[in-house]
């Protein structure tokens, strides 16, 4: 009696699905009509950063497609693209490379610089000189932010910065802020500067919990400036 050699079927391998990494950089890429490799190139990042999480031509992940992107990356792209990434991707999870959201929305600037010497604005351009003077380290900056409000600064508020005053504990300072390191895009903020025993860090004095995060002074991510000297307030400006 011949016995029949049963077929085993053996089920297709599961086509494993796309991460949410993929499917934000998809968005990113449709919005912003540039290739992966491109957006690279202007956030300054390796390419394969970004290329390694597209999927095949047929629209399926590759195979060993990375299943997270480094918290810093994601900011980049939250910031180029204008688009926010979902919250699943930054919260963090259990995954040592997510960033809390608070370290992203320190990245906006607090406060932008003013030409003294082109303004609408005849009496307050003269006012400005008039404080600035003779001083080629000084500069004027207009504050957005309320980072300060809580020491009296508030938004619209014009702060006379001195580049060449040395900080001291309790000052109110500039910092250029580069989170992703020098070659990445850099913002203004207008903290108070504290050196607590030769730790030197800035914070805000805000009642907005993004801002009140202490930040290192390291001279490399985080540089202070110039300290505040003077501030004017306007009381209505001219139309």
């Amino acid at each position: 009696m011949n016995a029949r050699r049963a077929t085993q079927l053996v089920p297709p391998a599961e086509t494993p699905a796309l991460s949410p990494y993929a499917i934000f950089l998809q968005e990113i890429i449709a919005k912003t009509g540039k290739r992966a490799s491109a957006i690279a190139k202007e956030l300054h990042l390796p390419e394969s950063t970004l290329t390694r999480h597209l999927p095949k031509p047929d629209g399926t992940a590759k195979p060993r497609t990375p299943r997270t992107m480094h918290a810093e990356t994601i900011a980049k792209l939250e910031q180029f693209s204008g688009i926010v990434a979902p919250s699943a991707l930054t919260r963090g999870g259990g995954n040592a490379e997510m960033l809390d959201r608070r370290e992203i929305a320190r990245v906006a600037s607090d406060a932008i610089k003013l030409n003294t010497g082109a303004n609408d604005d005849i009496d307050l351009a003269g006012g400005l000189r008039a404080l600035v003077g003779n001083r080629l380290h000084a500069e004027a900056w207009e504050l957005r932010s309320a980072s300060l409000e809580c020491v009296g600064y508030l938004p619209g508020d014009l702060l006379i910065v001195d580049r060449n005053a040395v900080a001291r504990d309790g000052d109110v300072v500039c910092v250029n802020y580069c989170p992703w390191g020098r070659a990445g895009h850099a913002e203004t903020l207008m903290r108070i500067y504290r050196d607590a025993g030769g730790m030197r860090f800035v914070i805000g004095a805000t009642f907005d919990p993004a801002l009140q995060d202490p930040l290192p002074i390291d001279n490399d991510r985080a540089v202070v400036m110039g300290v505040v000297t003077h501030s004017v307030r306007i009381a209505r400006r001219r139309r």
